[in-house]
């Protein structure tokens, strides 16, 4: 049985595409908050709840790959 090769290079670029799109997903979020805020007459708490359940949710989600 051969052992595994390491690819250090390989796994720096998908961490580093996985935090370039978690950070682009996390930028619409954002954007997006003044528009959330008016139409659901959120407070600015609210608005930073909104945020943190997103960045959590989406977190849980690049460590399911």
């Amino acid at each position: 049985m051969t052992a595994p090769v390491a690819r250090p290079r390989l796994v720096l670029a998908i961490v580093a595409a996985a935090a370039f799109f978690l950070s682009v997903d996390l930028t619409f979020v954002n954007v997006a908050l003044p528009e959330i805020g008016d139409r659901f007459a959120a407070t600015p708490s609210e608005l930073a709840w909104v945020v943190d359940a997103y960045t959590v949710r989406s977190e849980e989600h690049t460590s399911e790959l």
